[in-house]
């Protein structure tokens, strides 16, 4: 068998006959999406895609450097350019659509596997408060945008949500 393939069966089930086929990343990314699928309300799943793999560091790392990505490089290397903590990671990404497509609220996490559970929670928490940010109404600033530059006028008058859940307003 080649890619992946994740069998699912009752408790109790003779699996010692399929042990070679385990996989252990595919196990692990399933467990995490059913949980978050769990916590995600009702209405908005639809429109919210969850992807979970894990991950080398090394690969994490070159894809980091390739996209110039500083937060990663300095959250996984120490100074003399070596890992903070060696094994695998488990990278989540959580990403919900607006209506017709317009915009979307994501998160991005990635942490080492003995974090799984603090990590998924914590990636819950991030996706929550940007969907709130971008959905909610903005009053207007009375002060704090003057290090804004050219668009501190922007931020400082109030504005509707950036992103609508539904069609109907639109």
């Amino acid at each position: 068998m080649g890619g992946l393939t994740l069998l699912i069966s009752r408790s109790g089930f003779p699996n010692t006959g399929l042990k070679h086929l385990n996989d252990e990343s595919a196990l692990i990314s399933h467990r995490i999406e059913r949980s978050m699928v769990a916590a995600v309300p009702a209405a908005l799943r639809p429109i919210t895609g969850i992807h979970v793999e894990r991950r080398r560091p090394r690969t994490l790392l070159m894809e980091a450097a390739k996209v110039e990505d500083e937060h990663t490089l300095e959250s996984m290397l120490n100074p003399e350019a070596s890992l903070t903590t060696k094994g695998h990671r488990v990278e989540i990404i959580i990403e919900t659509l607006g209506a017709h497509g317009r915009g979307s609220a994501s998160s991005e996490r990635v942490f080492p596997v003995e974090h799984t559970h603090t990590g998924m929670v914590r990636a819950l928490e991030e996706w929550s408060e940007v969907l709130q940010a971008m959905t909610s109404e903005h009053a207007a600033l009375t002060k704090g945008a003057q290090f804004m530059g050219e668009f501190e006028e922007a931020y400082m008058e109030a504005h509707g949500a950036m992103m609508q859940l539904d069609e109907d307003r639109e």
